[in-house]
């Protein structure tokens, strides 16, 4: 068959060749699969995702189901440090999305929200400016699409703590977040749309207990438990 093309086709083809391979997505540099998470810390109706990476440089995070896939910018390939997840991030839209640097400060930032456009895939960018390094980001979610008042506590591999860390509380298309930081608490409302998040703001906590009085009117009578969690946080009694 080759034989009978000229140069000029042979030519051709091959720059079809090539314009077909650029428009092929990049392959991932490193690829694995997430193992399940074997300790019961995460609060009931939520799914989270803890990934844990050493970093050399520069790379970009693609976390889709249940694989990360990571592509080097700079550096040598990174690889896993202990990534975990108890439940796989969902292929479809999700409510209560949230993310959260662990380890890696401002060197580590989320790009892209698991969204229709992206195949509901989480894109997170890391650049290690200090030689390698051990990174740790968390994605969690609401399972089941919605619900109540969810509470997480503090607490690490051998021991569970009592102390409250975060109250989340999902609103239709808000999602309200309070985060005690130190004395201090930090109150964020998320808004979305189709399941994706347009924004978030950071507002006082009179703002906050403003918007959550009516859900948490209504929670308090199927949930006593997360009643007292939600009044602890929010009128600074005993964590």
């Amino acid at each position: 068959m080759l034989k009978g093309m000229s140069d000029g086709n042979l030519g051709r083809a091959g720059i079809v060749v090539l314009a077909l391979c650029a428009a092929l997505p990049a392959l991932a540099d490193t690829q694995f699969s997430i193992r399940k998470t074997t300790r019961n810390e995460v609060p009931p109706g939520m799914g989270r995702c803890d990934i844990r990476l050493q970093v050399d440089n520069e790379v970009e995070v693609s976390v889709r189901r249940n694989t990360v896939s990571i592509r080097t910018i700079a550096g040598r390939d990174a690889r896993d440090d202990g990534s975990e997840c108890s439940a796989s991030l969902p292929g479809r839209n999700l409510e209560g999305f949230n993310f959260q640097a662990i380890d890696g400060g401002n060197e580590i930032r989320l790009v892209a929200e698991p969204s229709p456009r992206n195949d509901f895939t989480a894109v997170v960018h890391i650049r290690n400016s200090g030689g390698a390094g051990r990174y740790h980001f968390r994605l969690s979610w609401v399972i089941g699409g919605g619900g109540g008042p969810t509470v997480e506590r503090r607490g690490g591999l051998l021991r569970r703590s009592e102390e409250i860390q975060t109250v989340q509380v999902n609103l239709g298309n808000d999602v309200l977040r309070a985060e005690v930081d130190g004395d201090s608490v930090r109150c964020t409302i998320g808004h979305s749309s189709a399941g994706i998040r347009i924004r978030s703001e950071q507002v006082d906590m009179a703002v906050w207990l403003k918007r959550l009085l009516g859900a948490l009117e209504a929670e308090a009578a199927q949930s006593e438990a997360t009643r007292q969690a939600l009044e602890k946080i929010m009128i600074g009694g005993d964590r």
